[in-house]
C-alpha cells in the first residue's frame, strides 16, 4: 500500500512538473543558482502532493539525471512533457527499489 501511495503522490507531482519546465531560466550552464532554482521550482510545483522529503528526492534525482544527459538549463524548456515524465519515472523506480531494499 505504501508503494501505491508513493506512486500516486509522484504522479501528481508529474502533472505539475510541466509548469516547472516553463519556469526554468535560459542559462546555458548549470550554475549553482540554476541547480537551486530547478530544485526550488520543482519543490514549489509539488504543492503538497508528496511529502517534502519525497519531492526533494525526486527533484534532486531529476536534476542529476538531466545534468548527466548534458541537458542545459535552457534546453529544459524545449523538452517534451514525455521526456520529463520518463526522467521522473526513472527516479521513482530508483526510489522504490531503494525502499524495498531497506524493508
Amino acid at each position: 500500500m505504501r508503494t501505491s501511495r508513493i506512486k500516486i503522490n509522484y504522479y501528481g507531482l508529474l502533472i505539475i512538473l510541466s509548469l516547472l519546465i516553463y519556469s526554468c531560466g535560459q542559462s546555458k550552464n548549470w550554475l549553482e543558482k540554476d541547480k537551486k532554482g530547478f530544485v526550488s521550482g520543482c519543490m514549489k510545483a509539488n504543492q503538497g502532493r508528496a511529502s517534502e522529503e519525497q519531492a526533494n528526492l525526486l527533484c534532486n534525482c531529476m536534476l542529476n539525471k538531466i545534468m548527466k544527459k548534458n541537458i542545459t538549463n535552457a534546453e529544459i524548456k524545449k523538452m517534451k512533457q514525455e521526456e520529463v515524465k520518463k526522467i521522473a519515472l526513472s527516479c521513482i523506480s530508483s526510489e522504490q527499489k531503494k525502499m524495498k531494499k531497506s524493508e
